[in-house]
């Protein structure tokens, strides 16, 4: 007989889990639910009917097919609070964080490399309502290990690269979704130390 897992507050099941941590230290395969707080991951595509596939991978969360953005999102219960990772590989093209996703074309994306030719960290706004944009850049390069950490509180969302700040932006779009976590639009990105806590 198969055993489950009840995601939620172990003293109180009324109570959901807010908080979780992921290091992916596991087999490779699906990925699952997250170690610390139990909870599962949401796949959104931008185009539904070419799905990606997001796994494990030698430790780490990775995009081994994608045909277009594919986001894996955890429920956090909690718009406001500080997203973290490691940014395990960064690769030639666009992969990196979401933050407060509605859906796969409503969220808040931190690209970690624009394009191969524009190795740097930029802030983006998703949306079906507004034209897309950089609510952010920075001239700071991403590189394999940089350990980030988007900082939300109400419309203020910083980004902090290796301990320093390195751009904010103000944003009324999306500031009561609490769906956060990893983007990958190519198979060459790959992330590890993913956590999010509640401010």
């Amino acid at each position: 007989m198969p055993i489950f897992r009840v995601q939620g507050n172990p003293t109180n099941p009324n109570v959901p889990t807010v908080g979780f941590a992921d290091n992916f230290n596991r087999s490779d395969g699906p990925l699952g639910f997250t170690p610390v707080g139990l909870k599962p991951y949401i796949q959104l595509d931008a185009v539904p009917t070419s799905p990606g596939v997001v796994r494990v991978v030698s430790n780490r969360a990775q995009a081994t097919s994608v045909g277009g953005f594919v986001y894996q999102v955890l429920e956090c219960y909690e718009s406001n609070g500080t997203l973290t990772a490691t940014a395990a590989v960064v690769g030639n093209r666009q992969g990196g964080l979401a933050v407060r996703a509605k859906d796969a074309n409503n969220l808040i994306r931190l690209a970690l490399r624009l394009s191969a030719a524009g190795p740097t960290y930029t802030l983006q706004l998703v949306s079906t309502t507004v034209a897309q944009a950089n609510l952010a850049t920075s001239s700071v390069t991403s590189n394999n290990g940089d350990t980030i950490a988007i900082v939300m509180d109400g419309p203020s969302i910083k980004v902090i690269v290796n301990g320093t700040e390195i751009m904010s932006a103000s944003t009324p779009h999306f500031v009561n979704e609490t769906k956060h976590g990893m983007s990958f639009a190519q198979t060459d990105v790959a992330i590890d130390n993913l956590a999010f806590a509640a401010a």
